[in-house]
Formats: C-alpha cells, sequence, structure tokens
C-alpha cells in the first residue's frame, strides 16, 4: 500500500512530460495589500478613526488648559501648574467658551456635507474613499495640534476681543 501512496505522490507532483512541476511565481506584495483592502469592510476604518480620536482626546483638553492659562491669561507657566482657586474658574470658562462654537463646526458641517455626499457614494459605490476623508482630517487635526504646541506663544483661539 505504501508503494500506491508513493506512486499516486509522484504523479500528482509530475506534468505530462514525466518530469517535476515548476513551482508557481510569488505574488509581489501589492496584490496581497490589494486583496487585503478589498476583503475590509468598515469595521478596521472605524477603528482606526475612533481609537486615535479616544486616545488624543485627553492631551487635546490638557492642550486647551495650558493654552488657555499661559496664552489667554497670560499667567506664568508656574502659576498656570498650581491650578490654584479663581484662575481655575477662568481657565474652564475661557476653555468652554471655545468649546461652544468648536463642537458644533466639528459635528455640524459634516452632518450638512454627509446629506449630499451620501447619495453620491450609493450611485458610485465609492464608499472607501468617504471614510477617509474622516480619518484625513484627523492627521491634519493632529498635525495642527503640534503645530500649535511647538508656536505655544501665538494666541490662537484664545485670543481677547477688542
Amino acid at each position: 500500500m505504501k508503494e500506491a501512496e508513493i506512486e499516486l505522490a509522484q504523479t500528482a507532483n509530475s506534468n505530462e512530460n514525466g518530469g517535476i512541476k515548476p513551482r508557481e511565481p510569488r505574488k509581489p506584495l501589492l496584490d496581497y495589500v490589494k486583496v487585503a483592502f478589498a476583503f475590509f469592510t468598515i469595521e478596521p476604518y472605524l477603528l482606526c478613526y475612533v481609537l486615535p480620536s479616544s486616545i488624543s482626546s485627553i492631551a487635546v483638553q490638557r492642550l486647551n488648559l495650558e493654552k488657555a492659562c499661559r496664552v489667554g491669561l497670560n499667567h506664568t507657566k508656574e502659576k498656570c501648574d498650581e491650578w490654584e482657586g479663581n484662575i481655575t474658574v477662568q481657565i474652564q470658562s475661557m476653555v468652554a467658551d471655545m468649546t461652544t462654537w468648536q463642537i458644533p463646526l466639528q459635528s455640524g458641517i459634516p452632518a450638512i456635507f454627509i446629506l449630499f455626499v451620501g447619495a453620491w457614494s450609493d450611485r458610485t459605490r465609492n464608499r472607501k474613499a468617504l471614510m477617509l476623508l474622516p480619518i484625513f482630517g484627523e492627521l491634519v487635526s493632529s498635525f495642527g495640534l503640534i503645530l500649535t504646541t511647538y508656536i505655544f506663544s501665538t494666541n490662537g483661539r484664545f485670543g481677547r476681543l477688542g
């Protein structure tokens, strides 16, 4: 019985000429990436958007508080590090004022935009490109936050009017 198995294995590995079949050439890495990209649906994109956004939100809140104290209220670094009494109320009030216009802009504009773009993506079946837009927006936002960290002394969004 073992001889029959060996003969079957040799027959399976041979071609018409009696020789061994050559190995198929390896696919380029780009082909594997294309297959993986076509396989994934919305979940990885959602993960790539929500996870970094959640992680960075704490750092962004701290940056807003620091910038409000040191730039908006012109306090020293030592005074801002203490967080005592009236200063805390002033800082939180300034950040709350900034947040009242920031959040409606960050959610209102996309809500209006999606009314028009949703129908277009249904017609063209080009949803993946539209799912990349929020990730690109977060990337631009992150670069902007890095820029404001290096240019910390500018008054930016905490400027006094009048």
